[in-house]
């Protein structure tokens, strides 16, 4: 560490009664950890080589004889059935490092930029806020969930230290994720945890048009607690890894840069910057709703019901009491989703589902009416947007209805969300931007996935082992989700077997009429 003034914190979860000791153990553990994410990240380093898949070079793979070579102490003996996985991918981001690093040394600001991916974050304890008045030597401890937009992948839970530190050279930083089960278990680690994070972070460099970053993630899990047909994406890297975060970090970017809105060119109406703060507002916690409602962590709370006659074991169905603010009238949200592999690439899926004319072709709730996107508000390149869709003029609907629409796609994945609002909450809303918090949504939709098979036979892990993979065709996995209000007394909240069945087959009804509009079996 640089010498300077370190200016500290009590320290209550990680600092025993040897205040000192215990510090300088941490900082020893967490430049071990800042040097060894610095190797990683090294442009043409051995530690790294490139997959070869259908013929061509393909993705990066840690290179596990060169990396056993730099004796890591976190190198240890896997838990038997956990895996490796291992990913980076550099990126130049229109933005730069100080704001960078302010975002990620706060957990309220990280989690809100990558809220798809990040369940719940908080920082427990700040071990160190930096010398000299800057982020240089800064120390805090966390608590993550991370989480992938399905039912059949749990969600990651870790705690660790992140450690920022500037280089020598003054125009780099790199900050850094210090696996604390480590420092707690001993090199064995916890042997109830599901994964083990591994050091992590990223190395941040500003240049003339921007900021670049490399992205480095490295972690081990229980194989058996992943969903056979999202092993492979699993095993990829792809859907915790470097590049997810780093496609989301991009899209966050490009978002800030963006006009404030636009409207269809034959829609007459105009949306104030109130309104248009409203519908990003309303967007986003109906999005939040959706995610909590496919891969719950602790940050909302849902029951998991255990169904003994359900045919299909791919299917969570959970439940959750709410009531207003008398605690007079209460109600039950019924929340269903479930996983499919679709022969179809991720961009098709994704400009199918969100185009409001084909919403009609698998939208039982349109009852096949004609629809339209009324307005439309970029938050990004390539479809990401909000939307607000309604019944098609001159069509003959009389639909009293309107759907919010959240959408976005980029290399990492896709999400397509949906509530139904009524027409006096839009027109709220349009007109002065009036306080969206209190307009209930109740939140359904997709996220699409790559389904992390190469066209080889065989598939690379991103630790550069081999596994099985199916191979040969372009599809993607498709999660279902819907939420479904349930009236209920005061006496009773018990759910009834018809609100199950329904729910069952609404999700299976959409997935068929889905097959059947794309023409696949």
């Amino acid at each position: 560490m640089e010498n300077g003034a370190m200016e500290t914190a009590p320290t209550s979860e990680m600092i025993g009664n040897d205040t000192e000791n215990e510090r300088s153990k941490l900082i020893d553990l967490a430049s071990a950890a800042i040097d060894e994410v610095i190797k990683l990240a090294q442009p043409d380093s051995d530690l790294w080589i490139k997959s070869l898949e259908s013929g061509r070079v393909g993705r990066e793979v840690l290179n596990r004889d060169e990396y056993e070579k730099i004796r890591s102490p976190f190198d240890t003996p896997k838990p038997n059935g956990f895996v490796a996985e291992a990913s980076r991918k550099t990126v130049l981001l229109c933005t730069n490092t100080a704001a960078l690093i302010e975002t990620f040394l706060d957990a309220d600001r990280w989690s809100k930029m990558f809220s798809y991916i990040i369940a719940k974050a908080k920082t427990l304890d700040v071990l160190s806020n930096g010398i000299n008045g800057t982020r240089n030597g800064s120390m805090q401890l966390m608590h993550a969930e991370i989480q992938l937009p399905t039912p059949l992948v749990p969600v990651r839970e870790y705690r660790f230290i992140r450690f920022c530190k500037q280089h020598a050279e003054g125009n780099k930083w790199a900050v850094v994720d210090v696996p604390i089960d480590f420092y707690r278990d001993g090199p064995n680690g916890n042997p109830n945890l599901s994964c083990k994070r591994l050091p992590s972070g990223c190395i941040l460099e500003d240049m003339p048009y921007g900021c670049q970053i490399t992205w480095v993630d490295h972690s081990q899990y229980d194989e058996s607690a992943v969903h056979q047909i999202y092993r492979p994406l699993v095993n990829s890297g792809i859907a915790f890894g470097a590049h997810r975060w780093v496609a989301t970090l991009k899209r966050h970017c490009e978002s800030l840069a963006i006009p404030m809105f636009t409207v269809p060119s034959d829609y007459p109406a105009a949306i104030s910057p109130s309104g248009k703060s409203g519908f990003l507002m309303l967007a986003q916690r109906m999005s939040d709703s959706f995610m909590s409602g496919i891969c719950p962590s602790s940050a909302c709370k849902w029951d998991i019901l255990h169904i003994s006659n359900m045919a299909n074991n791919d299917r969570r169905i959970m439940s959750r009491l709410i009531q207003d603010a008398s605690g007079e009238n209460r109600a039950i949200v019924l929340s269903a989703s479930t996983s499919v592999w679709m022969p179809v690439s991720r961009q098709k899926m994704f400009y199918f589902l969100r185009d409001a004319r084909m919403r009609g072709r698998w939208d039982g709730l349109s009852n096949s009416e004609s629809m339209e996107e009324i307005v439309r508000i970029p938050k990004g390149q390539f479809g990401d947007s909000v939307s607000i869709i309604g019944a098609a003029a001159g069509k003959g609907n009389k639909s009293n209805f309107l759907y919010l629409q959240d959408s976005w796609i980029d290399s990492s994945g896709a999400m397509v969300i949906y509530s139904p609002i009524s027409m006096e909450s839009y027109n709220m809303v349009m007109s002065n931007g009036e306080d969206a918090s209190f307009i209930p949504v109740l939140p359904s939709g997709f996220s699409i996935l790559p389904d992390g098979n190469s066209s080889n036979k065989t598939m690379v892990r991103s630790d550069g082992s081999g596994s099985s993979g199916s191979g040969g065709n372009i599809g993607c996995l498709l999660t279902v989700g819907l939420q479904m209000l349930l009236i209920s007394s005061r006496q009773s909240s018990k759910l009834t077997n018809e609100s199950i069945v329904t729910v069952n087959e609404i999700i299976s009804c959409t997935i068929q009429k889905i097959k059947n509009a794309l023409g696949v079996a």
